[in-house]
């Protein structure tokens, strides 16, 4: 049995999904879309809004223009093609410039989350045993 090779698109795919990216939603939602449609090195994007609205979840083109000038804003993706009538835009993926920053706050936030999640647990186990012991109703 062969190892999986690592491409780009795999690469961009974990350094998105790492990254933190909570001030658009839509950029998330497109991101993923996108590298649905990507070849290997993360070239030849071209789904059309349509296709990419469906694929995204996304209901309206000012949404899915949100999300992708905000990937392209943060170095996400590169245009490659103006859209005409008859062909759509093309996109290709790409490594932000300020990648190492970005995931650093995404791994900041994970840590946040769960500092978070320990403190509701443990505020939720106390409420269980003082309501076994009768001291809250």
């Amino acid at each position: 049995m062969t190892k999986r090779q690592r491409t780009f698109v795999n690469e961009w795919t974990q350094w998105f999904r790492d990254a933190q990216i909570t001030d658009c939603q839509p950029a998330r939602l497109v991101g993923y879309a996108l590298a649905t449609f990507a070849n290997a090195d993360g070239t030849s994007i071209r789904p059309g809004a349509p296709r990419l609205m469906v694929a995204a979840g996304i209901k309206n083109r000012a949404t899915l223009t949100k999300g992708l000038r905000w990937l392209q804003y943060f170095g996400w993706i590169a245009p490659v093609a103006d859209a005409t009538p008859t062909r759509a835009a093309e996109y290709r993926l790409t490594r932000p410039p300020d990648l190492d920053q970005q995931l650093k706050w995404g791994a900041r936030e994970v840590a946040r989350l769960k500092s978070d999640k320990r403190w509701r647990d443990a505020q939720w186990t106390d409420t269980r045993r003082d309501q076994r012991l009768g001291l809250r109703p």
